[in-house]
């Protein structure tokens, strides 16, 4: 019984690399048939601004404890 669960973890169940560059290729060319608001564009970066600068907020607090 151990053999046959040594034999199903050594599967790879990670794709070929070739295949993971040619997603990301893909991707990058793709484009978006959402359109954005420049309002929602501005509320998402206001929100963005506000998280990164509580992360930051947390760390230097942290930081400062050491």
């Amino acid at each position: 019984m151990y053999e046959q669960e040594a034999a199903l973890q050594l599967e790879d169940p990670m794709p070929p690399l070739e295949f993971e560059q040619e997603t990301m290729l893909h991707a990058d060319t793709q484009t978006l048939d959402v359109p954005f608001e420049a309002e929602e564009l501005e509320l998402a970066s206001q929100l963005r601004d506000s998280i990164a600068a509580e992360i930051w907020n947390d760390y230097i607090r942290d930081y400062s404890t050491i």
